[in-house]
């Protein structure tokens, strides 16, 4: 009878342990990718920022000298991601990221084209 008690307990203990343990994990999900340029060459430094609209929640992150950006644990919701790098144009994707299914969002940026306007005048 000592016995079958001293088992009950143990597993009581450790189905209240395990429960807490399943309680206490959170729903997350992962997003990384590259950014290049034009050309295909990969482009460090580049601005990379991830827009939560629902909750007005925004993260920046910044790709590594290989071009490669990532946020690896985030909350599943539809995202609203920019990129910016300086000299080229900013893009912009929208991905909704789902509980426990890491996603890869690459972009290709394109050559930012300014335009100035000069007025010249001359008085004689």
């Amino acid at each position: 009878m000592k016995r079958f008690l001293s088992g009950g307990m143990l597993f009581c203990i450790l189905f209240a342990l395990s429960c807490c343990i399943a309680y206490s994990q959170s729903a997350t999900t992962s997003l990384r990718g590259t950014v290049k340029d034009p050309s295909g060459a990969l482009i460090p430094n580049a601005t990379i920022t991830l827009t939560d609209k629902s909750i007005d929640k925004t993260l920046t992150a910044v790709t590594n000298g290989e071009g490669i950006y990532q946020f690896p644990q985030i909350a599943p919701a539809r995202y609203e991601i920019t990129v910016t790098a300086q000299g080229l144009g900013t893009q912009s994707k929208t991905a909704e990221l789902l509980v426990n299914q890491p996603a890869t969002i690459d972009f290709k940026l394109t050559i930012q084209s300014n335009s100035v306007t000069v007025d010249v005048s001359a008085r004689r």
